[in-house]
């Protein structure tokens, strides 16, 4: 049954239903889809406590996942109210005009074509592609004093850990911050968590500190002071971890371990740009790192 007798004697029509549903959850994630392609990388977002339209990226991403699932279900809805009609429409039109598959077919090469040239990364799909990741890039100078975010890894540290990084003491840090009245009641909170809880962003809590105490350096990677400067990657992102590996001669196992140390999980397909964005480095910077700086 596709309608339902209301008590004024009106009929409520599950199929318009179901095809207002569709649309709603249609224009739901085409507004969060382009929200999401200018919004910044994730370390990034964090770390400005990043919005748009109210609604900070992590928001965006929930809601467009949600609707994309409202949209999955009410089409289910929508073939199983009309699978007959379906069927009867492509039978009979295919055994009139031997035509329709034609259209199917076409459709589905379409689809074949964007999904190969996406994966294969080749104009004009890597156009798309390139165009977003220079918006992302755009956001870079939104870090402030330190020049570029630093990786979510080290945005998810404690309070003691994140001292340590910028290259201060916790008695130093501290004092920085107590200053724009920020107190530290536990050195093992996460950094993340001591911003929110003051309702500030991670940026303006190293700001502090860097106005403060003035001696508040790069954020550490590998163990050695490395400034995270911005700048982007090009194609050179593209590569994937072992790929690197064989042009350099570098062991896979060995750039792995490196990774594992600095919290990141990668393997052989890991893209460099996916891994440089959560070290809060470029693509070239982690490749000099790994193949030399080690």
């Amino acid at each position: 049954m596709s309608t339902t007798r209301g008590k004024a004697g009106r009929d409520f029509n599950w199929r318009a239903l179901i095809t207002f549903v569709t649309t709603v959850s249609f224009l739901i994630m085409a507004l969060s889809g382009a929200m999401l392609y200018v919004a910044p990388r994730g370390r990034v977002a964090n770390w400005t406590n990043w919005s748009l339209l109210g609604l900070e990226k992590e928001q965006w991403a929930d809601l467009h996942m949600t609707a994309a699932l409202l949209m999955l279900v009410a089409l289910s809805f929508h073939l199983y109210f009309n699978w007959k009609p379906l069927c009867h429409y492509l039978k009979n039109k295919t055994t009139a005009h031997g035509m329709r598959l034609r259209e199917l077919a076409v459709a589905c090469a379409v689809g074949l074509v964007v999904a190969a040239g996406t994966l294969a990364d080749v104009p004009p799909f890597s156009t798309v592609l390139m165009v977003n990741e220079r918006i992302k890039d755009a956001w870079e100078p939104t870090a402030g004093a330190i020049g570029r975010a630093p990786s979510t890894y080290v945005q998810e540290r404690s309070v003691r850990e994140f001292a340590d990084r910028i290259g201060l003491s916790l008695e130093q840090m501290s004092a920085a911050l107590k200053a724009h009245g920020i107190e530290i009641d536990d050195a093992d909170v996460p950094i993340d968590a001591l911003a929110r809880r003051h309702g500030v962003s991670l940026q303006q809590i190293y700001e502090a500190v860097h106005a403060e105490g003035g001696q508040a350096g790069p954020v550490r990677v590998g163990g050695a002071n490395r400034e995270v400067r911005g700048g982007g990657g090009g194609q050179f992102g593209r590569i994937t971890l072992g790929e690197l590996c064989r042009h350099e001669a570098v062991p896979l196992a060995e750039a792995v371990q490196s990774l594992t140390d600095e919290g990141i999980e990668a393997t052989e397909a890991s893209r460099l740009r996916e891994l440089a964005d959560r070290l809060g480095m470029t693509p070239r910077e982690l490749a000099d790192w790994l193949t030399r700086g080690r």
